[in-house]
């Protein structure tokens, strides 16, 4: 059976696994990534994937990958191997990793961004062995999805389509977003939005749960969700604001692609009744292409803990 090495970068973790081609993922390893400058969370990849190398691969505790396939935050070049760029990392100038791992290793490596890794994997595991035109939307730190059109992903001229974070459902909204636009729906709708945006109103909500929450380290966007349903005025702001902003993206989504199926995930979607709750606010509205809502949108059916690794490896020519 042949092997690769897969590893998924996210915002707090790297996973480094060995992933067969029927997805089988043995001898997991998990790693801390590193924001702070372009040099530190390059070389906190760099330090995890040698490690796991080192560890595991060279003491043949598991089978020796044919190559290695990564997961990246951001924009990436996948035909060069290059990590172009990251808001969230970040990644300022471009830098080409595959070669550089490639180098040290000595088996080749390839990269895509993370959330097409996870699409690739819908493909290849979960949504596409329903249908070829289905949209995978994943809500986490950040919010983007993965586009599909008759089997193939749809990556755009530069390798960033989908981005849907960055469509603005405000324009007079008083949150400015890197990308240079007001009112984007990851600058207050994804699980970090949430909290940076409950930060900056703790003043004006001072006895607001999340105010405690928060002291305790215990903020979420599920205990934002939660506390709105016990009828924190805080909490309940946010979560209404969140939540038609969702509303309005799905239907945006739904009208944009015309899938048979959308697909959800990350975790923001760990609060249960969120996606019911959508859902059923979005029975009322009824799309062009007549599409019964209730049964097209589901949570993902793969392990949300493996699911970009096993994208990850999928990169592999």
């Amino acid at each position: 059976m042949q092997w690769t090495m897969g590893v998924d970068v996210g915002g707090t973790k790297i996973l480094i696994g060995m992933v067969a081609r029927d997805g089988t993922i043995v001898e997991e390893r998990r790693y801390e990534s590193k924001r702070g400058t372009q040099e530190i969370a390059i070389a906190a990849v760099v330090e995890a994937v040698t490690a796991y190398w080192d560890d595991v691969v060279k003491t043949q505790k598991a089978p020796c990958p044919h190559a290695v396939g990564m997961g990246l935050v951001g924009q990436v070049d996948f035909r060069k191997g290059i990590w172009v760029s990251s808001m969230a990392t970040p990644i300022i100038n471009p830098y080409p990793i595959c070669d550089e791992l490639s180098g040290r290793l000595g088996v080749p490596v390839y990269a895509d961004n993370d959330v097409h890794c996870a699409t690739m994997a819908e493909i290849g595991f979960g949504a596409g062995l329903e249908a070829k035109d289905f949209v995978y939307i994943n809500i986490g730190t950040g919010v983007a999805a993965g586009l599909v059109s008759e089997g193939r992903l749809i990556r755009g001229s530069g390798n960033i389509a989908g981005e849907i974070g960055h469509m603005s459902v405000n324009m007079d909204m008083d949150i400015m977003c890197k990308c240079g636009r007001r009112g984007c729906v990851e600058e207050f709708a994804s699980g970090g939005g949430m909290l940076r945006y409950a930060r900056s109103l703790f003043e004006k909500y001072p006895d607001s749960v999340l105010v405690k929450l928060d002291k305790e380290d215990k903020l979420s966007s599920s205990s934002i969700f939660d506390s709105a349903r016990k009828d924190d005025p805080l909490a309940g702001y946010i979560a209404d604001l969140v939540f038609r902003t969702y509303v309005a993206m799905f239907q945006d989504v739904i009208n944009l692609m015309d899938p048979a199926i959308i697909v959800v995930g990350g975790g923001v979607f760990r609060d249960e009744l969120l996606l019911p709750e959508i859902i059923k606010a979005l029975q009322g509205w009824q799309p062009m292409g007549n599409q019964n809502l209730t049964e097209i949108i589901k949570l993902s059916s793969l392990d949300p803990q493996k699911v970009g690794l096993l994208g990850a490896s999928m990169t592999v020519a």
